[in-house]
């Protein structure tokens, strides 16, 4: 067991000052006379008589935002719901915090709660001594971020669920990241941890809250940012070419690996390709690195069982060194990323089917997570490790007596199913899946037909009802079995990167019906989770349940969103929501040192990092907000808009140079200040010679553009004269470079006949 920093951080705090208190002066030596009404309060807490809050002693999950949370509200545990109130409460009872911070888009979670059932010793002991509070990290996204931080603090990589003690002034005193094995010794795990806490809370509270708090301190150093010596678009233009070469370099077009990616789909990688690919800032030797590495990634992942060949969406992460032993999760957010990313890189890379991939993605997502249209849902998991297996890994001979003699080797070819299993020796080390197979359709219909010398359009409908077949048998053992947990909680940030995903296809394909749905969710968004007097929420409120309110990933992916809605309707409505969300969140959002937390500053609880720099688990707010703040300061000349992107720029950059990988979200937006280029559309929307000019505008290679359809009635605080002419004017650095009145004349503005 490794205990925590807080209560083993050397050389300040050994083994032996835990147990002798004397080591550390008391809170009257350390405290100056400016600071007695603090003590006086500390005080109460430590000799006052505790308070007994009723709700605390029972289950309170009932009307949490989650579907998760929710669904432990019968536990025997007495959950409460994470908020600083909470804090306060613990403060009243003199009680220490156990927090269970997870999700159940992990399955170990779910498998926790199983284990614990089983123990009623334990659930006693957790409702006498602590006041148990359950996190979603889908529902606080700012915990998961400090779990990371908290965990690398005591060398372990996070896995979820996380178990902490956490004193009442939100500083954790011990916390461990539980793995399978943990779960299943849980009784052994929490004592390690919990007989130290408790003992040492017995002997002397005090000790253990001053410990807490000074390691909280120390934290607070450790984590805090360096900003750039140089932030000048100079650096930022060296830093981002430089990174994206250093991204295109990791890739091995022989082995088609590349190194550094984790367990999680590279989409953030996907999208910086195409962005910076197809931008004007790249050379040609760039541009070939980069779609190299676009096209060899994207056709990895089709060829693997990280693409489902039966309902055709994606799994989220990979549970091995290859691609081949997918993980049980899908989430919505990893199915709206490709989906944007396959779409704007089609064309580019030279992949037209890759177009058709974002369809299908997009597809699934709509029949598996999207009730109504409107809006979208979190995941969904195989939940259950014997059933989870059984769904995805099949034998050879279970496929052949499904399927009927003359599909059987067209999916055996297609499939690569083998009699000895098709999962290679190197990700599955330990032989659990000798003899097994996962579905990944290796080989086209056409290759197919091609290796089995059949007719190409016979093999197409055969390889389809093959694949017709075997998802309808998945299905039914997914019903009979109970098998997928659904998680249709309805989150700003995911519903805003699946109208980001439709408003793409629309760009690409031309079909209105795409453009229709992204706006069906911007309205959903501002009529459910956005009001003018309370702001926007990252969880709206239905039937009476606790709202949350907006995270800054929230803020980031729905300005985005709206930019990107934009550019195909240009409804001025969606600028105008986009400047008044940024200012909001800078309002929220902005702490005493003027950065952006994940969090509204007055919900933070624990000390430790707040910021969302790093693609961890997704996009990072910072680096994902600053394009869209470049792009509202080009077009409002908003001073506040300028102050915030340059200060996230100055704090980001050394962090990129350092690690590129953690940061292709950045690099995607340090193209709108380098490209720096507005173009201001005047005409009506419905003439043809407007059309061409507009639809040249929304080619992927021209996305760092920004546009502005200029007419009389155009609201502040948008900033363009019109002159009454139908055509487009570009704007470069904020000077006129030149007017166009066809598409040729544009494209030549823009950066040539090549453009």
């Amino acid at each position: 067991m490794q205990f925590s920093a807080k209560l083993f951080y050397r050389p300040v705090v050994t083994a032996a000052a835990l147990v002798c208190p004397t080591l550390i002066p008391s809170c009257e030596e350390r405290k100056g006379p400016a600071n007695v009404a603090m003590v006086v309060e500390e005080e109460r807490f430590f000799e006052g008589e505790p308070e007994v809050i009723e709700h605390l002693h029972r289950n309170q999950l009932g009307q949490e935002p989650s579907d998760f949370l929710r669904s432990r509200a019968d536990d025997a545990v007495n959950w409460q719901g994470w908020s600083p109130t909470l804090f306060e409460e613990a403060k009243q009872e003199q009680r220490l915090v156990f927090a269970l911070i997870g999700s159940s888009r992990f399955t170990t979670t779910t498998h926790f709660f199983d284990q614990l059932k089983k123990r009623p010793e334990l659930i006693k002991r957790l409702n006498e001594q602590y006041v148990c509070t359950l996190v979603d990290i889908d529902v606080h996204p700012e915990m998961a971020l400090q779990m990371v931080a908290l965990c690398a603090e005591i060398k372990r990589p996070v896995s979820f669920p996380v178990i902490a003690w956490i004193s009442h002034e939100g500083s954790p005193i011990t916390w461990l990241p539980l793995t399978e094995k943990d779960i299943n010794t849980i009784d052994e795990v929490f004592d390690k941890s919990d007989i130290m806490v408790a003992q040492v809370w017995k002997d002397d509270p005090r000790y253990l809250i001053d410990n807490s708090d000074q390691a909280d301190e120390r934290r607070a150093i450790q984590q805090k940012l360096e900003p750039a010596e140089d932030a000048s678009l100079e650096t930022l233009r060296s830093v981002t070419l430089s990174s994206a070469g250093a991204l295109a370099a990791l890739y091995d077009p022989i082995t088609e690996t590349m190194d550094g990616i984790g367990g999680l789909l590279p989409c953030g990688v996907l999208r910086m390709a195409g962005a910076v690919g197809q931008s004007s800032i790249a050379d040609k030797r760039l541009k070939d690195s980069l779609r190299r590495l676009a096209r060899g990634l994207s056709g990895t992942l089709n060829r693997s069982a990280i693409r489902d060949p039966l309902d055709r969406g994606f799994f989220s992460s990979r549970s091995s060194l290859g691609w081949e032993v997918p993980n049980r999760l899908k989430a919505a957010d990893t199915q709206s990323t490709l989906a944007t990313a396959y779409a704007q890189n089609a064309e580019w890379t030279g992949q037209p089917e890759a177009l058709q991939v974002a369809q299908e993605v997009m597809a699934f997502a709509e029949l598996e997570l999207a009730s109504g249209g409107e809006s979208i849902g979190n995941f969904w998991v195989m939940n259950g490790d014997k059933i989870g297996d059984h769904a995805l890994f099949w034998s050879q001979e279970r496929v052949r007596d499904l399927l009927p003699a003359d599909v059987f080797p067209v999916i055996e070819k297609a499939y690569g199913i083998s009699g000895l299993g098709n999962v290679p020796p190197e990700a599955d080390q330990r032989r659990e899946y000798f003899r097994k197979n996962t579905f990944a359709e290796k080989l086209t219909a056409a290759e197919t037909a091609e290796a089995l010398k059949l007719n190409p359009d016979t093999t197409a409908q055969l390889l389809e009802s093959g694949r017709k077949i075997l998802l309808a048998q998945r299905q039914e053992l997914i019903e009979r079995s109970n098998l997928v947990l659904k998680d249709e909680t309805r989150i700003t940030s995911v519903n805003a990167n699946y109208a980001t995903a439709l408003a793409r296809l629309a760009c690409i394909t031309g079909d209105e019906r795409y453009l229709t749905k992204a706006q069906s969710v911007l309205t959903y968004l501002r009529s459910r989770h956005y009001s003018p007097e309370g702001g926007l929420v990252r969880i709206g409120t239905v039937g009476g349940r606790r709202k949350i309110r907006a995270r800054g990933i929230d803020y980031s992916s729905l300005i985005a969103a709206l930019f990107e809605v934009y550019r195909m309707d240009l409804d001025p409505s969606h600028l105008i929501w986009a400047h008044t969300l940024a200012e909001e969140a800078i309002a929220s959002l902005a702490n005493e040192d003027g950065l952006l937390s994940e969090c509204p500053v007055d919900e933070v609880i624990l000390a430790s990092k707040t910021f969302s720099t790093s693609m961890i688990f997704s996009d990072s707010t910072w680096g994902s907000i600053y394009g869209p703040l470049e792009r509202l300061n080009q077009l409002t000349k908003t001073q506040a808009l300028n102050d915030w992107a340059e200060t996230i720029r100055t704090y980001l950059l050394p962090l990129v140079a350092q690690y590129p990988m953690s940061h292709s979200d950045f690099l995607i937006s340090s193209l709108v200040p380098l490209t720096d280029t507005v173009v201001l559309l005047e005409g009506d929307p419905g003439d043809a010679g407007f059309k061409d000019l507009h639809g040249l505008l929304l080619k992927p290679k021209h996305d760092a553009v920004t546009i502005l359809h200029v007419t009389e009635s155009l609201p502040a605080p948008l900033e363009a004269t019109p002159t009454g002419k139908p055509g487009a004017t570009v704007l470069v650095g904020g000077q006129e470079a030149g007017k166009a009145t066809t598409a040729a004349e544009l494209r030549i503005l823009l950066g040539g006949e090549g453009s």
